[in-house]
């Protein structure tokens, strides 16, 4: 359980962290997302992902990890109703591009909802 802890003290941290950025000096945010978005970081974002995951996975029952998933997708709908026009203009170039460029994260999701599942039958 302390493995949790601990992430969620980074959680917490990153949360402050990003709200007096955005307060203070948003130009900075805007630079740093730009920095999180590099191909580059993703090869080190994707280990720190499955090292994550393991902790939270080995310690929560998985029914409850999709309750809380349910829960930060329903607060980030509340952010994204603040910017409709940006949500909109995604959902075109989404369609546009087509799901192929998302592969990766459909077949996680998908593996993830049929685990849920399993486990709730």
């Amino acid at each position: 359980m302390l493995s949790l802890k601990i992430l969620a003290l980074i959680f917490t941290l990153l949360v402050l962290v990003k709200l007096l950025f955005l307060l203070f000096n948003s130009e900075a945010w805007i630079k740093n997302t730009k920095f999180l978005l590099d191909k580059n970081f993703l090869i080190t974002w994707i280990p720190l992902t499955i090292l994550v995951g393991y902790f939270v996975f080995k310690n929560i029952a998985i029914y409850k990890i999709a309750a809380v998933i349910l829960f930060t997708a329903m607060l980030m709908t509340i952010t994204f109703f603040s910017v409709p026009e940006i949500m909109l203009d995604l959902r075109k170039r989404v369609k546009k591009i087509g799901v192929k460029k998302f592969w990766f994260t459909i077949l996680i999701w998908g593996i993830f909802a049929i685990v849920v599942l399993i486990d709730l039958l």
